[in-house]
C-alpha cells in the first residue's frame, strides 16, 4: 500500500519520482519546444513554466486532418513520426498508441507543475483524467504494474484527502489495474514485456529529442536510424534476443 502524507511537503518528491519513472520530463522538452515561437529566448522559458500554458485535456482527443495528423502535431512532427514508424505492418496503431503515450506524458508533466499555482481546480480535473488513462498506459506496456500502482498513488494523493476513502480508492486502483494487466503466464512472456516496455521508453525519448532540437537541424534519416538501433539494442540484447 502506497500512503502519503498531505501535510508534508516531501510527498512532492514522490511526484518527481513519478516523473522520472515515466520519462516525462524528457518528453515535456518536445512538446513544449516544438509549441514555442519564434523568439529564440522561447523555448527555455516555456520549457520551464509548462503550467502557463493552456491545460491538457486528455478526456477529448484532438481533432486530426485529411492524413490523420493530431491538430496538437505539427505537420513535420507527423511527417517524421510517419517515416519512422507508420510504414511498418502495424504502423496506424503505433502512431496512435505514440501520440496517446507522449501525450499523456505532456498531462502528467503539467499536473506536476500546477500544484505550485492556485489552479486547483485545472489540477484535479487533469489529475482524473490521468487516472482514468492509467489502465491504458498499462495495457500497452508503456510502464509496469509497480510503475502504475505508484502514479495511481500520487494522483489519488492529490485527489482524496481523506486518508480512509484514498486507502479505499487505492485498492479499487489496484484491482482494476490488476485485471486489465497482460497476463504473463511465462517466463519468457514476462521477458517479452519488459523488453517491449524498455523499447517504447527509448523510442519516446529518441522522439522527444529529435522535436527539441530547432527544426533546421532536424535530421529525418538520423531520426528513423536511431530508432532503429534502439530497436537492434533492445532486441538484440542478452536478455531479449529472439
Amino acid at each position: 500500500m502506497i500512503s502519503y502524507d498531505q501535510s508534508s511537503g516531501s510527498r512532492w518528491v514522490w511526484l518527481v519520482a513519478g516523473v522520472a519513472l515515466l520519462g516525462c520530463a524528457t518528453a515535456a522538452w518536445w512538446w513544449y519546444g516544438s509549441s514555442q515561437s519564434a523568439d529564440p529566448a522561447a523555448p527555455s522559458e516555456v520549457a520551464s513554466t509548462p503550467a502557463a500554458g493552456p491545460v491538457v485535456n486528455l478526456a477529448t482527443p484532438p481533432a486530426e486532418g485529411p492524413d490523420g495528423r493530431p491538430t496538437d502535431f505539427t505537420q513535420q512532427e507527423w511527417s517524421s513520426l510517419k517515416e519512422a514508424v507508420g510504414n511498418k505492418p502495424d504502423g496506424a496503431k503505433e502512431l496512435k498508441r505514440i501520440t496517446a503515450y507522449l501525450r499523456y506524458q505532456r498531462g502528467f508533466e503539467q499536473w506536476q507543475a500546477l500544484q505550485d499555482t492556485s489552479k486547483t481546480a485545472e489540477r484535479h480535473a487533469l489529475a482524473q483524467q490521468l487516472l482514468d488513462q492509467l489502465p491504458e498506459r498499462l495495457s500497452n506496456m508503456e510502464m509496469t504494474m509497480g510503475e502504475s500502482l505508484l502514479i495511481c498513488g500520487v494522483l489519488l494523493t492529490d485527489l482524496e484527502p481523506d486518508e480512509n476513502l484514498r486507502t479505499q480508492k487505492m485498492e479499487g486502483c489496484k484491482t482494476k489495474l490488476e485485471q486489465l494487466a497482460p497476463k504473463l503466464d511465462s517466463e519468457q512472456a514476462l521477458r517479452d514485456a519488459e523488453c517491449r516496455t524498455e523499447f517504447l521508453r527509448r523510442q519516446a525519448a529518441i522522439v522527444a529529442e529529435y522535436q527539441a532540437q530547432p527544426e533546421a537541424q532536424r535530421n529525418q534519416t538520423k531520426f528513423e536510424q536511431d530508432i532503429e538501433a534502439a530497436r537492434r539494442s533492445v532486441y538484440d540484447s542478452p536478455t531479449c534476443g529472439r
